[in-house]
Protein backbone atom coordinates (compact mmCIF):
# COMPACT_ATOMS: atom_id res chain seq x y z
CA UNK A 1 0.00 0.00 0.00
CA UNK A 2 1.22 3.45 -0.93
CA UNK A 3 0.12 7.04 -0.36
CA UNK A 4 0.65 9.91 -2.76
CA UNK A 5 -0.63 13.36 -3.60
CA UNK A 6 -3.24 13.81 -6.30
CA UNK A 7 -0.56 15.40 -8.44
CA UNK A 8 1.37 12.13 -8.46
CA UNK A 9 4.23 13.34 -6.28
CA UNK A 10 5.41 12.31 -2.83
CA UNK A 11 4.66 8.61 -3.32
CA UNK A 12 5.44 6.75 -0.10
CA UNK A 13 5.19 3.05 0.71
CA UNK A 14 3.09 2.33 3.80
CA UNK A 15 3.03 -1.46 4.00
CA UNK A 16 5.16 -4.31 2.65
CA UNK A 17 3.52 -7.71 2.99
CA UNK A 18 4.91 -10.18 0.40
CA UNK A 19 2.30 -12.75 -0.59
CA UNK A 20 -0.45 -11.00 1.38
CA UNK A 21 -2.41 -8.49 -0.70
CA UNK A 22 -3.53 -5.23 0.87
CA UNK A 23 -6.89 -4.06 -0.47
CA UNK A 24 -9.74 -1.63 0.18
CA UNK A 25 -7.59 1.02 1.88
CA UNK A 26 -9.38 3.98 3.50
CA UNK A 27 -7.80 7.08 5.05
CA UNK A 28 -9.14 8.40 8.34
CA UNK A 29 -10.78 11.80 8.15
CA UNK A 30 -7.72 13.49 9.63
CA UNK A 31 -5.38 11.67 7.21
CA UNK A 32 -3.24 10.18 9.99
CA UNK A 33 -4.31 6.54 9.84
CA UNK A 34 -5.31 3.96 7.25
CA UNK A 35 -7.75 1.09 7.55
CA UNK A 36 -7.41 -1.76 5.08
CA UNK A 37 -8.17 -5.41 4.39
CA UNK A 38 -5.35 -7.95 4.59
CA UNK A 39 -5.09 -11.72 4.53
CA UNK A 40 -1.71 -11.78 6.30
CA UNK A 41 -3.27 -13.87 9.08
CA UNK A 42 -4.80 -16.36 6.62
CA UNK A 43 -8.35 -14.95 6.45
CA UNK A 44 -9.04 -11.43 5.23
CA UNK A 45 -9.50 -9.10 8.20
CA UNK A 46 -9.53 -5.37 8.88
CA UNK A 47 -6.23 -3.80 9.94
CA UNK A 48 -5.17 -0.24 10.76
CA UNK A 49 -1.81 1.50 10.62
CA UNK A 50 -0.42 5.00 10.78
CA UNK A 51 0.24 6.56 7.38
CA UNK A 52 3.98 6.26 8.00
CA UNK A 53 3.55 2.47 8.28
CA UNK A 54 4.00 2.31 12.04
CA UNK A 55 1.87 0.35 14.52
CA UNK A 56 0.05 -2.07 12.20
CA UNK A 57 -2.84 -3.51 14.22
CA UNK A 58 -5.36 -6.23 13.43
CA UNK A 59 -8.77 -4.79 14.26
CA UNK A 60 -11.12 -7.73 13.58
CA UNK A 61 -10.99 -11.49 13.95
CA UNK A 62 -13.45 -14.40 13.95
CA UNK A 63 -15.02 -16.37 11.07
CA UNK A 64 -15.66 -15.15 7.54
CA UNK A 65 -14.03 -12.45 5.45
CA UNK A 66 -13.95 -8.77 6.46
CA UNK A 67 -13.60 -6.06 3.82
CA UNK A 68 -14.28 -2.45 2.73
CA UNK A 69 -13.48 -0.49 5.91
CA UNK A 70 -14.63 3.13 6.14
CA UNK A 71 -14.22 5.67 8.96
CA UNK A 72 -16.81 7.53 10.99
CA UNK A 73 -16.46 11.36 10.90
CA UNK A 74 -14.95 11.48 14.40
CA UNK A 75 -12.56 8.58 13.72
CA UNK A 76 -13.91 6.52 16.63
CA UNK A 77 -15.51 3.78 14.52
CA UNK A 78 -14.79 1.83 11.37
CA UNK A 79 -17.64 0.27 9.39
CA UNK A 80 -16.87 -2.77 7.27
CA UNK A 81 -18.47 -5.59 5.33
CA UNK A 82 -18.27 -9.13 6.64
CA UNK A 83 -19.40 -12.65 5.77
CA UNK A 84 -19.05 -13.86 9.36
CA UNK A 85 -22.82 -14.39 9.43
CA UNK A 86 -22.78 -16.53 6.30
CA UNK A 87 -23.57 -13.72 3.84
CA UNK A 88 -22.43 -10.09 3.38
CA UNK A 89 -23.49 -7.82 6.27
CA UNK A 90 -22.53 -4.39 7.58
CA UNK A 91 -20.61 -4.23 10.87
CA UNK A 92 -18.71 -1.57 12.80
CA UNK A 93 -15.73 -1.77 15.18
CA UNK A 94 -14.11 0.76 17.53
CA UNK A 95 -11.05 2.09 15.69
CA UNK A 96 -8.88 1.55 18.77
CA UNK A 97 -10.10 -2.02 19.17
CA UNK A 98 -13.02 -3.52 21.09
CA UNK A 99 -16.38 -5.21 20.67
CA UNK A 100 -17.72 -5.17 17.11
CA UNK A 101 -21.39 -4.43 16.42
CA UNK A 102 -23.61 -5.55 13.56
CA UNK A 103 -25.28 -2.59 11.87
CA UNK A 104 -27.27 -4.31 9.12
CA UNK A 105 -28.01 -7.86 7.96
CA UNK A 106 -27.22 -6.80 4.39
CA UNK A 107 -24.48 -4.74 2.81
CA UNK A 108 -20.77 -5.21 2.34
CA UNK A 109 -19.54 -2.32 0.23
CA UNK A 110 -20.00 0.53 2.68
CA UNK A 111 -19.24 4.22 3.00
CA UNK A 112 -19.81 6.27 6.17
CA UNK A 113 -21.17 9.78 5.71
CA UNK A 114 -18.51 12.44 6.41
CA UNK A 115 -20.96 14.58 8.42
CA UNK A 116 -23.17 12.24 10.49
CA UNK A 117 -24.08 8.65 11.38
CA UNK A 118 -25.47 7.50 8.04
CA UNK A 119 -23.89 4.53 6.27
CA UNK A 120 -24.58 3.90 2.59
CA UNK A 121 -23.98 0.46 1.13
CA UNK A 122 -24.69 -1.56 -1.98
CA UNK A 123 -26.76 -4.71 -1.44
CA UNK A 124 -25.75 -6.93 -4.37
CA UNK A 125 -28.25 -9.65 -3.34
CA UNK A 126 -31.25 -7.35 -3.88
CA UNK A 127 -29.60 -4.85 -6.26
CA UNK A 128 -30.30 -1.85 -4.03
CA UNK A 129 -28.44 0.97 -2.34
CA UNK A 130 -29.46 1.39 1.29
CA UNK A 131 -28.74 4.18 3.73
CA UNK A 132 -28.97 3.16 7.40
CA UNK A 133 -28.38 4.75 10.78
CA UNK A 134 -25.02 3.56 12.12
CA UNK A 135 -26.27 3.57 15.72
CA UNK A 136 -29.61 1.82 15.36
CA UNK A 137 -29.42 0.09 11.98
CA UNK A 138 -32.70 1.78 11.02
CA UNK A 139 -33.30 1.96 7.26
CA UNK A 140 -33.34 5.59 6.17
CA UNK A 141 -33.46 5.16 2.40
CA UNK A 142 -33.91 2.15 0.11
CA UNK A 143 -32.99 2.83 -3.52
CA UNK A 144 -33.54 0.14 -6.19
CA UNK A 145 -30.75 0.08 -8.78
CA UNK A 146 -30.18 -2.32 -11.71
CA UNK A 147 -27.53 -5.03 -11.47
CA UNK A 148 -25.42 -2.87 -13.80
CA UNK A 149 -24.57 -0.73 -10.71
CA UNK A 150 -22.04 -3.11 -9.12
CA UNK A 151 -20.02 -0.40 -7.45
CA UNK A 152 -19.52 1.21 -4.08
CA UNK A 153 -21.55 4.30 -3.11
CA UNK A 154 -19.24 7.15 -2.04
CA UNK A 155 -20.52 10.18 -0.14
CA UNK A 156 -19.87 13.72 -1.29
CA UNK A 157 -17.98 15.89 1.24
CA UNK A 158 -21.18 17.74 2.23
CA UNK A 159 -23.12 14.50 2.80
CA UNK A 160 -25.90 15.50 0.42
CA UNK A 161 -25.10 13.17 -2.47
CA UNK A 162 -23.26 9.98 -3.29
CA UNK A 163 -21.61 8.66 -6.43
CA UNK A 164 -22.06 5.23 -7.98
CA UNK A 165 -20.32 3.55 -10.91
CA UNK A 166 -22.52 1.87 -13.54
CA UNK A 167 -21.63 -0.52 -16.35
CA UNK A 168 -23.12 1.56 -19.13
CA UNK A 169 -22.17 -0.69 -22.03
CA UNK A 170 -19.64 -3.27 -23.18
CA UNK A 171 -17.27 -0.45 -24.09
CA UNK A 172 -17.60 2.04 -21.26
CA UNK A 173 -18.88 2.79 -17.77
CA UNK A 174 -20.70 5.81 -16.38
CA UNK A 175 -20.66 7.79 -13.13
CA UNK A 176 -24.03 8.52 -11.55
CA UNK A 177 -24.83 10.97 -8.76
CA UNK A 178 -27.72 10.29 -6.35
CA UNK A 179 -29.49 12.66 -3.99
CA UNK A 180 -29.10 11.17 -0.50
CA UNK A 181 -32.44 12.60 0.67
CA UNK A 182 -34.70 11.56 -2.20
CA UNK A 183 -32.78 8.74 -3.89
CA UNK A 184 -33.11 10.43 -7.28
CA UNK A 185 -30.15 9.76 -9.57
CA UNK A 186 -28.75 11.21 -12.76
CA UNK A 187 -25.80 10.39 -14.97
CA UNK A 188 -22.81 12.67 -14.50
CA UNK A 189 -20.48 11.29 -17.16
CA UNK A 190 -20.37 8.45 -19.68
CA UNK A 191 -16.87 7.90 -20.98
CA UNK A 192 -16.11 7.42 -24.67
CA UNK A 193 -14.17 4.44 -25.94
CA UNK A 194 -13.05 1.51 -23.83
CA UNK A 195 -13.22 2.98 -20.33
CA UNK A 196 -14.05 0.78 -17.36
CA UNK A 197 -13.81 1.63 -13.67
CA UNK A 198 -13.31 -0.53 -10.58
CA UNK A 199 -15.68 -0.22 -7.62
CA UNK A 200 -16.03 3.49 -6.97
CA UNK A 201 -15.74 7.16 -7.88
CA UNK A 202 -14.21 9.12 -4.98
CA UNK A 203 -14.74 12.83 -4.38
CA UNK A 204 -12.13 15.53 -4.03
CA UNK A 205 -12.30 17.44 -0.71
CA UNK A 206 -13.99 20.43 -2.37
CA UNK A 207 -16.65 18.23 -3.99
CA UNK A 208 -15.87 19.55 -7.48
CA UNK A 209 -14.04 16.53 -8.90
CA UNK A 210 -14.22 12.75 -8.80
CA UNK A 211 -11.34 10.29 -8.89
CA UNK A 212 -11.79 6.89 -10.53
CA UNK A 213 -9.68 3.75 -10.82
CA UNK A 214 -9.59 2.85 -14.52
CA UNK A 215 -8.98 -0.70 -15.71
CA UNK A 216 -8.10 -1.58 -19.29
CA UNK A 217 -8.67 -5.05 -20.72
CA UNK A 218 -7.38 -6.47 -23.98
CA UNK A 219 -8.62 -9.75 -25.43
CA UNK A 220 -6.80 -11.80 -28.09
CA UNK A 221 -7.69 -14.71 -30.31
CA UNK A 222 -4.74 -17.13 -30.32
CA UNK A 223 -3.95 -20.02 -32.67
CA UNK A 224 -1.98 -22.83 -31.02
CA UNK A 225 0.21 -25.29 -32.91
CA UNK A 226 0.11 -28.84 -31.51
CA UNK A 227 1.73 -31.41 -33.81
CA UNK A 228 1.06 -34.35 -31.49
CA UNK A 229 -2.68 -34.39 -30.82
CA UNK A 230 -2.42 -37.49 -28.63
CA UNK A 231 -0.84 -35.44 -25.83
CA UNK A 232 -2.25 -32.38 -24.04
CA UNK A 233 -0.86 -29.07 -25.23
CA UNK A 234 1.54 -27.34 -22.83
CA UNK A 235 1.18 -23.61 -23.62
CA UNK A 236 4.61 -22.91 -22.16
CA UNK A 237 6.28 -25.11 -24.79
CA UNK A 238 3.98 -24.55 -27.74
CA UNK A 239 4.14 -22.12 -30.62
CA UNK A 240 1.29 -19.70 -31.02
CA UNK A 241 0.39 -16.56 -32.89
CA UNK A 242 -1.98 -13.77 -31.97
CA UNK A 243 -4.59 -12.90 -34.58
Amino acid sequence: MWTMSLGGAEARQVTSLPGSPVTHAALSRDGRRVAYSSSQGGTTKIWTTNTDGSIPTQLTDGPGQDFWPTWSPDGRWIAFGSTRGGHPETWKAPSEGGQIVRVSETGGRNDWSPIDNRIAYYDWVRDRVNIVDADTGKMLLDIPVPASFPGLPVWSPDGRRFSLVRSASYLADAIWIFDAATGQGQVLATFPGRFHMIFRAGWSPDGLSLLVNRVETVSHTSCWSASDRSNPVDPANSQFSTL
